[in-house]
């Protein structure tokens, strides 16, 4: 929202591979159900259509150890993050910029992670 309401865009496409689709749908529905500032419904003015493309990993024990990550991970935000940041905007941002590990540095002391072997680790690691 703090891209789509000042540029009034209604229209989003999402692209992205087989497995990570069902995480990022589920991150599109929760952020675009928030309270805003505004008292704009997001969900009657904004479409958002979903594009999967091919996974674009050849080895199969790779795409499989990244299927069990995303997996976790879906888990992990429908059953911790969603509760974590709140039900406004506002609390997102601040969330995503104090707590989540990819974007502040709470990551840098925090313990939490998922558990994940050295050698799932390894097949991740070629995910990327």
């Amino acid at each position: 929202m703090v891209h789509t309401e000042p540029s009034s865009i209604n229209t989003i496409i999402v692209v992205t591979n087989s497995w990570h689709m069902l995480r990022t749908k589920a991150i599109f529905k929760s952020v675009f159900n928030l309270e805003s500032t505004t008292s704009q419904d997001h969900t009657k003015w904004v479409t958002i259509e979903y594009v999967e493309v091919a996974p674009g990993i050849d080895d199969a024990n790779v795409l499989l150890a990244r299927e069990r990550k995303e997996k976790a991970a879906l888990e992990h935000f429908l059953k911790k993050t969603v509760k974590e940041y709140g039900n406004s905007v506002q609390s997102l941002h601040r969330w995503l910029f104090s707590k989540h590990n990819a974007y502040s540095t709470h990551r840098l002391v925090s313990s939490e992670k998922l558990e994940i072997s050295a050698e799932e680790n390894s097949l991740l690691l070629k995910s990327y």
